[in-house]
């Protein structure tokens, strides 16, 4: 008997272990062969679904770490990797911010960042990139104005397709972010945009729409807020009858990193993984609790798995050992491509008697002088997702160095010269306790929840010579320190912080941690690293201040100052120790504008008010050297007019990357024409714009009132005038429109124009094509953007320019019919170099039609 008995049980662990091993080989052959198309693993996908436990399928609905997604590890599949963000991996190479990309109008450009990025993610083994963030730029004060790439739906749909499909030749999957109306980061994971259906299918959707539907995008994440009385990641109306049904959209939906808000309803409602990781996530326990329940079937529990795996599979992540990091890319032709991007985006603000391009055969010295001239942007942390960390950065100053030549002398006067820097007094300064100081946390190694030691410091001026903060409990080598306190700002105004380190520090100024304001970066000549933030406080109101420390070996210090508002005559004082460099210069560059104390992820601004010691050094200058040319260095709009008139040349260079300054110094020296226009209506004052002329807001709502009046459809509609309009930059040379020629073919309309370079230099202009309803019956903007073309031609050149225009071009989205409805009528077709710049325009007459989405 127990021989049988024996026997039955070998018998059957036999054919246990013949059924695992069929499972295994079956599960490998899945996973091993190479997959091209998504339309062709859903027959392995199914194989697979059928393996998993109702408890696997529920844990790969939960980040499998901070920045992964689960695998099946019973079945030989590991967790997928992700990462930020709509740069790239974080570097080495540092692309343009979106903001740069936008104003490329470029989408083959665009494109080939997006393809290179996605062949670094390859080298470091990741499966998606979470980008690109295609939200409309509608508030000046948007903390990610800087990283988003425009105003307008249709620029933003041509660059968000682009970029998907660049990431994702490389079989490393996009994911477009924020679905939806993620205009503004106060209070960002609660609030509610109210904005009527209309509005949404016409501004807000379009970008997304083309990323899923021309992109072919696998990867969605929802905003943190909230539309219309309801979280993103809980709408079925977004993310079921929008994104899944009518785009059709094949991929899998994320939650940014804040997780979901609820179980059943954003299950049902078409969320797929709550991000990160929670062992508390409603996404885990309650869910398979709902799913046992019968609340949530297994069916729509299968429907999430399934575009799960079949992202996974797409990006070779059911292959043996997951994706291959191959470590590899050539970063040489890279950062060639990022200079490219960088060159096409800088915008020609003004340039009166032709003071730019300088002549290397004509100028003998230049002075560089501003807080941005040898300031790097691409450092660990600074902006926030999509920081990039380039250690090889080129700064304007070092670019106009490396390029003015040997005959050209190149004087740098650094800002920290013009002095106004001093210790904070203590009387400003109060801890959360009521000291007027810092708390003060030291830790051996990293910054870890349990200090070593927790002690009241009366300010950040500490210079540890081969020594630690206690010498009995705390490393002299590898500590690390946190100082917190809050400042109390004497008067209201632009500061200025500024931290001294060796090795390294940071400065935070959100409790939850958030972005850093401003990193050091250790100077190789003497160690110690100096990082600058331009902060906007209030009178009388608290502002948060944190600096983490880290010591490596050596000596070890860390100095905090800051640069308080001055009053005009106290900066022309300071200025007399440099007005005869100024005088002596053939030519005077003041690199300024704001940084990403300011731009930044998780901070919205409090104004666009240029940095008014900025303003008078401009000022001051410009009166002695007319020359005076200003590079703004800045992601969202600043208020000009307290300088602009009084210099002849303004040059936009965004946040432009790891060789932003290079592009700058061939843009002032005249080797590039600068061909990038403007993505967004730079206003005069903010009360201008219409998300505060028009729209309100408090801190749990944001009434989108301006409706489908955003940008320059505001502006030109209701006739206010902006200091740029969208689409407005100059060239080193001049261009002329001639014969608008309209030809209709079926369904299609095709607009023929003749383009001239009519100048002496080579250069490149952005013909615009755009749209105006000559009657509607409901309310329509003056004109719409529907068309546009980079052309780069040589002196005397000229080119026939075609833009295509289908029906739905002409239409509006009709909420009564849920569809796009084409009015019978005379429309314009205006052809221009911005849009308040019209060229040429011709009538053309469209019958009535209704366009389903």
């Amino acid at each position: 008997m127990v021989k049988y008995i024996l026997f039955i049980v070998l018998s059957i662990s036999l054919i246990i272990s013949v059924t695992i091993n069929a499972q295994q080989m079956s599960q490998q052959k899945i996973a091993n062969e190479k997959i091209d198309t998504i339309d062709t693993i859903d027959t392995r996908v199914e194989a697979i679904i059928k393996q998993m436990t109702l408890k696997e399928k529920i844990k790969m609905l939960v980040g499998g770490g901070p920045s992964e997604f689960e695998g099946i590890p019973r079945l030989g599949i590991p967790n997928m990797i992700c990462s930020d963000g709509p740069r790239g991996p974080h570097g080495p190479v540092g692309y343009p911010a979106g903001i740069s990309m936008g104003a490329s109008f470029n989408p083959e450009l665009v494109k080939e960042e997006a393809t290179a990025m996605g062949k670094e993610c390859r080298a470091k083994g990741i499966g998606m990139l979470l980008g690109p963030a295609v939200n409309i730029n509608r508030d000046p004060l948007g903390a990610r104005f800087f990283e988003y790439y425009t105003e307008d739906p249709y620029l933003d749909a041509q660059l968000t397709a682009s970029f998907v499909q660049g990431i994702q030749s490389q079989h490393v999957s996009a994911c477009v972010k924020h679905f939806v109306c993620n205009n503004r980061d106060w209070n960002r994971n609660d609030y509610m945009s109210i904005v009527d259906k209309r509005t949404l299918h016409e501004i807000y959707f379009p970008a997304f729409k083309a990323g899923v539907e021309e992109g072919h995008t696998l990867g969605i994440m929802t905003a943190a807020n909230g539309v219309n009385d309801e979280f993103c990641s809980d709408s079925h109306y977004l993310l079921t009858n929008i994104l899944k049904d009518r785009w059709g959209f094949k991929g899998f939906v994320i939650t940014d990193w804040l997780g979901t808000r609820s179980t059943k309803k954003a299950a049902m409602a078409g969320l797929d993984i709550s991000m990160p990781y929670s062992e508390n996530s409603l996404f885990g326990k309650p869910l398979l609790e709902a799913v046992q329940a019968g609340e949530v079937p297994i069916s729509v529990i299968n429907d999430k798995v399934r575009r799960i795996l079949r992202v996974m599979a797409w990006a070779g992540n059911l292959e043996k050992g997951g994706i291959k990091a191959t470590g590899w890319f050539d970063t040489t032709s890279h950062e060639e491509i990022a200079l490219k991007a960088a060159e096409e985006g800088l915008v020609l603000l003004k340039n009166n008697n032709k003071v730019l391009p300088l002549d290397r055969k004509k100028i003998k010295e230049i002075l560089v002088l501003g807080p941005n001239a040898n300031k790097r942007f691409c450092v660990i942390g600074l902006g926030g997702s999509s920081w990039v960390d380039s250690p090889d950065e080129v700064t304007v100053l070092k670019g106009i160095k490396d390029l003015a030549g040997p005959n050209v002398k190149v004087k740098y006067f650094s800002t920290d010269e013009l002095g106004g820097f001093q210790q904070i007094d203590r009387k400003y300064l109060k801890t959360d306790d009521g000291k007027n100081g810092f708390t003060a946390k030291y830790y051996n190694g990293q910054i870890t929840d349990k200090p070593i030691i927790t002690r009241f410091e009366k300010n950040v001026d500490f210079n540890w010579e081969m020594r630690s903060p206690d010498i009995e409990k705390i490393n002299s080598d590898n500590f690390s320190a946190q100082f917190t306190t809050q400042i109390i700002p004497p008067i209201t105004g632009t500061y200025v912080l500024r931290v001294k380190a060796d090795d390294n520090a940071s400065i935070f100024v959100d409790r939850q941690g958030g972005a850093p304001i401003a990193v050091t970066v250790s100077d190789k000549n003497n160690g110690v690293g100096e990082a600058t933030a331009t902060v906007q406080m209030v009178k009388g109101e608290p502002f948060f201040i944190r600096i983490d420390y880290h010591e490596n070996t050596g000596d070890a210090s860390c100095f905090l100052d800051w640069q308080m508002p001055k009053d005009k005559d106290i900066v022309e004082k300071e200025t007399k120790s440099l007005d005869k460099e100024v005088m002596n210069a053939d030519a005077v560059v003041f690199v300024g504008g704001i940084d990403h104390s300011l731009d930044s992820e998780g901070r919205d601004r409090l104004n666009i008010d240029f940095p008014k010691s900025q303003q008078d050094i401009i000022n001051h200058i410009s009166k002695i050297n007319p020359k005076t040319i200003v590079v703004l260095i800045n992601g969202s709009p600043l208020k000009l007019g307290g300088w602009l008139n009084n210099v002849p040349s303004v040059l936009e260079a965004w946040y432009g990357g790891s060789r932003a300054g290079t592009a700058v110094a061939k843009a002032l020296f005249g080797d590039i024409d600068p061909s990038g226009r403007l993505p967004f209506t730079w206003p005069k004052r903010l009360k201008d714009s219409p998300s505060h002329a028009v729209g309100s807001e408090n801190k749990d709502f944001v009434y989108y009132k301006e409706g489908i009046l955003e940008g320059y459809r505001y502006y030109l509609t209701k006739n206010v005038k902006p200091e740029f309009p969208f689409g407005y930059g100059l060239s080193y040379t001049n261009f002329k429109y001639t014969k608008l020629n309209i030809v209709k073919n079926k369904d299609r309309i095709i607009a023929n124009v003749e383009l001239k370079n009519t100048g002496k230099r080579y250069g490149a202009e952005v013909v615009q094509l755009y749209i105006h309803a000559e009657k509607s019956s409901v309310e329509r903007p003056l004109r719409e953007l529907k068309g546009f073309q980079k052309v780069f031609l040589k002196p005397g050149e000229t080119k026939v320019i075609s833009l295509t225009l289908s029906p739905i071009d002409f239409a509006f989205y009709d909420v009564t019919k849920k569809a796009w409805h084409v009015e019978e009528g005379k429309y314009d077709i205006q052809i221009g170099s911005s849009c308040a710049d019209i060229k040429l325009s011709q009538p053309v007459n469209m019958n009535e039609k209704i366009i389903k989405d």
